[in-house]
């Protein structure tokens, strides 16, 4: 890599395709904008609407779709302590009797993703982050329905919409965009490879010098969303491949390929689960973070620049050197002679938070979008540390005095 590629910002696009009355991807993606948030992540947020639409026009429009289903709220899950604003699993078979067609089953579950987005977007703009609407503009976007409606096919369709969704991202969103940002695309199933491709391409035509791109297609579905129905949306994702141009094709093997993300609902039925799904995200977060500095234990300068760091200053007997998480892989931690593991701290974490944070000098800490795991890079005197405050032992080393658990540098005595 050169020094201008290290020079670029970093910019990671999360492509969430769903079904848009499943509410496990909603809820799912509130948990992790929280999480992105706390981690100092810059987050913009796009979804299927035009670009006249505001975030608090979004929360009139989901609460006024939930209120004309207001007749099927009896059937939603309550106990005495909460009213749960969705629908369990328990309850599909209920509701499933209840309901004559599939437009009214339709109807009945899109209340929990109606819920869920209003929730969502509540917290979007309380926070202030950016929004963008990706589809035309009314007018346009009318008449792109009505021609659908004459009769074109539904590929020739959604072969529109793609890039024009792509297009929106490159050239209104990118442009103005900080280092560290996450954007996450909120999008229907069938459209996530695709206008990833779309996006690759167009920014490689753009040949934009001030950013690198990586997208990151996922096709999501909680629990609610059946098997036969997934299946049958795979396959369509893969049929309607076969219309797209040749240079979008090309684009779709430098993609992840098309696997269904499970989201299970946790027992409480409030929330959702998916290490697939919150390593997609610690894999945008991982590519967009600006460099950090690590202690690396050598006085050898050539060897961090011959390995794309940059060498900050020389104390307790090694060089701090400034590179990009993502780039510390294994080879390149081996050259430098670092290591690198992957701590659960659930259980009295903040207790061994505080205990690595002792040794901050020479052990960085990352947090990660996966719950209560940690990336921590250090240097090989401190791996007997490093293990005893992930075991049992950590009591131990918090029983200690002070002046015993402060790091002694390689060239200290």
């Amino acid at each position: 890599m050169n020094e201008g590629e290290t020079k670029k910002k970093r910019i990671s696009v999360v492509m969430v395709g769903n079904v848009h009355r499943d509410h496990g991807p909603p809820v799912m993606l509130l948990q992790l904008i929280k999480q992105l948030v706390k981690m100092g992540c810059n987050v913009v947020y796009c979804d299927e609407m035009t670009p006249d639409i505001t975030l608090p026009l979004k929360i009139i429009f989901d609460t006024t779709n939930t209120q004309d289903s207001e007749e099927y709220r009896h059937l939603c899950h309550t106990d005495k302590e909460h009213a749960k604003p969705y629908f369990r699993l328990d309850d599909l078979e209920m509701i499933n009797s209840v309901a004559k067609s599939r437009t009214r089953y339709d109807l009945i579950i899109g209340i929990n993703a109606h819920t869920a987005e209003k929730t969502l977007c509540q917290y979007l703009f309380q926070t202030k982050i950016p929004y963008q609407g990706l589809e035309p503009p009314a007018a346009e976007w009318e008449e792109m329905q009505a021609r659908f409606h004459e009769g074109h096919a539904v590929a020739e369709f959604e072969q529109q919409r793609a890039p024009y969704m792509a297009a929106t991202l490159v050239e209104k969103v990118f442009p103005d965009l900080k280092e560290n940002t996450i954007v996450i695309c909120n999008i229907g199933v069938l459209h996530s490879h695709r206008v990833a491709a779309n996006v690759l391409e167009q920014h490689a035509q753009a040949q934009d010098p001030s950013c690198n791109i990586k997208a990151i297609p996922l096709v999501c579905f909680s629990n609610y969303i059946d098997e036969e129905e997934r299946t049958l949306l795979l396959n369509e994702i893969q049929e309607m491949r076969k219309s797209d141009p040749v240079v979008i094709a090309k684009r779709y093997s430098t993609l992840p390929t098309v696997q269904a993300t499970a989201l299970k609902e946790t027992k409480d039925g409030n929330s959702f689960e998916s290490e697939d799904f919150c390593k997609a995200f610690q894999e945008a977060a991982m590519f967009a973070k600006p460099p950090k500095m690590y202690f690396i234990p050598t006085t050898d300068k050539e060897l961090i620049t011959r390995q794309n760091g940059k060498v900050l200053q020389a104390k307790n007997g090694g060089l701090y050197a400034s590179f990009r998480s993502c780039d510390l892989t294994a080879e390149k931690r081996k050259a430098l002679g670092i290591e690198r593991k992957q701590l659960t701290l659930d259980k009295n974490g903040a207790e061994k938070l505080e205990l690595l944070r002792t040794r901050k000098e020479f052990i960085v800490i990352e947090e990660t979008c996966i719950p209560h795991k940690f990336l921590v890079t250090f240097p090989p005197e401190q791996l007997d540390f490093v293990t005893k405050v992930a075991s049992k032992e950590w009591r131990e080393l918090l029983a200690k005095d002070t002046t015993q658990t402060k790091l002694k540098g390689p060239d200290s005595p």
